[in-house]
């Protein structure tokens, strides 16, 4: 990797400095060394298959909430916080699903927004499996 200049250094500080609020060097190597955190494979697949499984009865997508970082170091800031995993379609009524895998509990933030959906009177809950989600979804 080549040695970065501290022209560069400083031009690169300016820039994301500005998107971020980072106010020096050392906040910026912080913040480029911190962990990244561990994508949860288990739950990725579990969001598949519940989709795969409710496209067959309507139109399921998935949705992404919240902050992240991207590979290459962008920003991409999704739904609301909260928002839940995927949004269920089937004859003109919605329902929000939050995924969880086994010994994983939904936010606060979460669960205030699937009880919000509800009171919009759209379905909503919390799925640990592929069958909850049909359940939820009035398909079982």
């Amino acid at each position: 990797m080549p040695k970065i200049t501290k022209q560069e250094s400083q031009t690169a500080l300016a820039f994301y400095g500005a998107l971020s609020g980072v106010d020096s060097m050392e906040n910026l190597q912080k913040i480029m060394d911190k962990p990244k955190r561990k994508n949860n494979n288990h739950e990725g697949q579990l969001v598949r298959d519940i989709i795969n499984a409710l496209s067959y009865h309507g139109y399921a997508m998935r949705l992404n909430s919240g902050q992240v970082e991207t590979k290459n170091g962008y920003m991409f800031r999704g739904c609301e916080v909260g928002t839940s995993d995927v949004l269920f379609l089937r004859n003109g009524k919605a329902t929000w699903i939050e995924i969880k895998i086994k010994g994983n509990k939904a936010t606060e933030a979460q669960v205030a927004f699937i009880e919000r959906m509800k009171k919009q009177g759209c379905r909503g809950g919390v799925a640990y499996s592929v069958s909850d989600a049909l359940d939820i979804a009035g398909i079982v």
